[in-house]
């Protein structure tokens, strides 16, 4: 779904069911290949992701961007970014974390097309998705980065980290 902050990121699904994890991306405009691929790839992620409950958003307007950066204390203007959350992104309170990937790293787009949908294919997995929707803390969070990795997904070496909301 295209939205351009994130009040406008629905809470629950179409059948009023509330989602298990929300995928936001925000769109730089910046005409990377990289940034290409992954709009190109919107409703393919789209579909797979809403398939398994988890909302896909891309927040496209440059006020919608800024809040983002000021909610969740992020680096601002440098990569197209994926945040990964547990719950509604607009209830996250201070310091409680969430995965943040900076895609914008990676250099070799080819590899990048197999994990982007590697890694958008991780949510059809019960136990990855379970764990996502149980994080509570950052141990946590580490583990479903591990998880990824144990699965041949490092998302480390492109720039994933485990981030605190500011506000």
């Amino acid at each position: 779904m295209y939205v351009a902050n994130l009040e406008q990121i629905f809470r629950k699904n179409q059948f009023n069911k509330e989602y298990v994890s929300w995928v936001i991306f925000l769109r730089l405009r910046s005409d990377t290949k990289v940034e290409r691929l992954i709009r190109k790839r919107h409703e393919e992620i789209e579909t797979i992701l809403g398939e398994h409950n988890v909302n896909y958003s891309e927040i496209t307007t440059f006020y919608g961007k800024k809040g983002v950066y000021k909610k969740f204390n992020s680096k601002k203007d440098k990569h197209p970014l994926f945040f990964v959350f547990n719950k509604y992104p607009l209830d996250y309170m201070k310091r409680e974390p969430f995965i943040l990937i900076e895609w914008g790293k990676w250099r070799d787009i080819e590899s990048l097309k197999n994990d982007l949908m590697m890694f958008v294919n991780f949510f059809s997995d019960k136990k990855i998705v379970k764990m996502i929707s149980n994080a509570k803390n950052r141990n946590m969070w580490l583990d479903v980065l591990k998880l990824f990795k144990d699965y041949g997904l490092d998302i480390l070496k492109i720039g994933a980290s485990i981030a605190s909301a500011i506000n």
